[in-house]
């Protein structure tokens, strides 16, 4: 389903006046270097690994967030750009993403229905009722009564987010 062939992403370091001077060249910081990873359909696969290792670098390029600096994305059998397009859209329900922090996540000036709705509204084209009919199963999905609907992130403990957070994840 996923195939991830010698994924790399490298960052330029900012050079120094002085090292501009000299014509010294750029460094790079190797945050990801030379990842393969496959999956199959119906298969979760997590990421573990001590903290910045390039995990959340390796999910960022995935998805298209960040652009690659090498190597090759297959989903479905169809070759993914270096970052996403707005004609990748359609993909976007085959892979969702659940970051470590919910905080950076959620957006605190919608309440917790207006995060649940709001990829069924874009991405998947339902209507507003058929997407309100659904936050209360993404609710219990995650095992948070449909009480949390109308409640804003700030208001909600760290597993908490993270579990509105998978519901998210779960819409599409």
């Amino acid at each position: 389903m996923l195939e991830v062939v010698n994924l790399s992403k490298h960052y330029a370091v900012q050079r120094s006046l002085g090292q501009i001077l000299r014509g010294q060249p750029p460094q790079q910081v190797r945050a990801v270097d030379g990842i393969n990873l496959q999956t199959r359909q119906a298969k979760t696969l997590g990421l573990v690994g001590e903290s910045g290792s390039g995990k959340t670098t390796l999910a960022r390029c995935v998805m298209g967030l960040v652009e690659r600096s090498g190597g090759e994305i297959s989903l479905l059998i169809c070759l993914w750009p270096p970052t996403l397009r707005s004609a990748m859209m359609r993909f976007c329900g085959q892979l969702q993403i659940v970051f470590q922090s919910p905080d950076e996540a959620l957006n605190p000036y919608l309440t917790i229905a207006e995060a649940l709705r709001r990829p069924l509204l874009r991405l998947v084209g339902y209507s507003q009722a058929e997407a309100d009919a659904d936050v209360a199963n993404l609710l219990a999905a995650v095992k948070l009564s449909p009480t949390y609907a109308e409640r804003s992130t700030h208001s909600l403990s760290g597993g908490e987010k993270q579990r509105i957070a998978m519901a998210r994840a779960f819409a599409l």
